[in-house]
């Protein structure tokens, strides 16, 4: 359940950072090429860019939630120890 809560949270860490580094980009882009209304410019180029590609936006940060997660690649996500290890280990008596 915990890999799961933890999956869910990665997933939507990457589609906001995907969110605000497309529209980052392109506002500083469209803000650079219109120095007079750069503030007005930037916000709309910004908006545009994620809505224009807002489905690959959310396929990217589901891929990479769901494949960070299975193989537990991302923090929070990793399988926990073997329990059956653990009571080998313990059921054992020292000599």
């Amino acid at each position: 359940m915990k890999r799961i809560v933890f999956g869910f949270v990665w997933f939507v860490v990457f589609y906001l950072s995907l969110c605000i580094i497309a529209g980052t980009i392109a506002g500083g882009i469209a803000g650079v090429l219109d120095p007079v209304n750069a503030q007005a410019a930037g916000a709309a180029a910004g908006a545009l860019i994620v809505q224009k590609y807002i489905v690959l936006i959310f396929l990217g940060s589901m891929l990479g939630a769901v494949l960070g997660t299975l193989y537990g690649l991302l923090p929070g996500t990793k399988k926990g120890p073997d329990k059956k290890i653990f009571k080998n280990i313990l059921s054992h008596e020292p000599d």
